[in-house]
């Protein structure tokens, strides 16, 4: 009898000890079940980059409705085998398309510049950590982002006793920041927000990256939800990295756009979460075919709306890297998940 129970003692310390381990790498990942729940909560309660498209009309795959219901009952629509398998195709991709970045990023960089780039925010805690990043803006805490990376930039150059000197940095970059002199040296200090877009269509080995030409244009909703992470983390620019699995990429440098994101985008937000609001202290209004009608758009908004943004989106537009290869040889051929 003694001998069962040591045995059971002793199962139940492995068991204890193993789920202790799960619990910590998952931690250290970010995924565990609980801060999983707590995201997926906050994320419900705020308005984060992949949902303006949305609000804006600008997604094919979820309209308005649709993300009103899984904001106030946490059931979105269901997805199928193969939109699961995409989506964690895409998380696989993901770690492989930033390695590809840090290598072909920044553009037009002199290599001879004392020249760095460094994480601000680790990727656990932008990409899954459960800690949504709100907007410190005034009664706007509704607002909020999740973006693949923050990066800091930095670039020292030595005054070579010219009174004017081309600075070593990339050329759009000279378009958005204003460095400064000090001690004998230009400095050139930024922050800015990368958004990853792993691209499988038609097929993985096909793939294409987005340009901006009609028939493969980055789709807006993208941009939107570049803007919308700006917005909330109050920064300048940003940049939009396309990665096919063929190590075919491209990628975009986009400026913030105040005077469209904040007087077309930003307003309509805010009605959108007030009705969210509304809905979610009286859930009956879903039912409602009143209260749902508030929620559609007026015939010929969505196509207004959607020359809008793009339209914004190319003024917007700082520098664009076409569709080129990458110049070093593609290592990383993993099994997909």
């Amino acid at each position: 009898m003694e001998e069962v129970e040591q045995e059971l003692e002793t199962e139940k310390e492995v068991t204890e000890e193993l789920e202790t381990e799960k619990e910590l790498e998952l931690e250290k990942e970010g995924l565990s079940k609980r801060s999983g729940e707590e995201w997926e909560d906050e994320r419900r309660h705020r308005i984060t980059g992949t949902d303006v498209g949305k609000v804006m009309g600008q997604d094919p795959y979820t309209s308005r409705r649709e993300l009103v219901r899984e904001k106030v009952t946490g059931k979105g629509r269901a997805v199928d085998a193969f939109g699961n398998y995409l989506m964690r195709l895409g998380t696989h991709c993901e770690k492989l398309a930033w390695t590809s970045y840090e290598r072909l990023f920044p553009m037009n960089a002199d290599t001879s510049s004392y020249l760095t780039q460094s994480l601000l925010v680790d990727e656990t805690v932008t990409s899954r950590a459960g800690e949504l990043t709100c907007s410190k803006r005034p009664h706007m805490e509704m607002m909020a982002g999740t973006p693949d990376r923050i990066v800091h930039y930095t670039c020292v150059q030595e005054v070579e006793g010219r009174s004017e000197q081309r600075l070593v940095i990339p050329s759009w970059m000279r378009k958005l920041v204003t460095p400064w002199i000090s001690e004998g040296r230009i400095f050139v200090d930024t922050t800015y927000v990368v958004e990853l877009k792993c691209r499988f269509w038609p097929t993985i080995g096909e793939a294409l990256p987005y340009t901006m030409e009609e028939g493969n244009q980055l789709p807006v909703r993208y941009w939107l939800q570049l803007m919308h992470y700006m917005y909330v983390l109050d920064l300048p620019f940003g940049v939009l990295y396309s990665w096919t699995y063929s190590g075919r990429v491209s990628s975009f440098v986009f400026h913030y756009l105040p005077d469209y994101y904040e007087a077309a985008v930003v307003l309509r937000l805010v009605d959108f979460h007030h009705l969210v609001d509304q809905a979610r202290k009286k859930p009956d209004l879903l039912e409602d075919p009143a209260f749902m009608k508030l929620l559609g758009f007026q015939r010929g908004e969505k196509t207004l709306l959607a020359k809008e943004a793009n339209a914004a989106m190319r003024r917007s537009l700082v520098a664009f890297n076409p569709e080129h290869t990458q110049f070093f040889p593609i290592t990383y051929r993993e099994t997909f998940p």
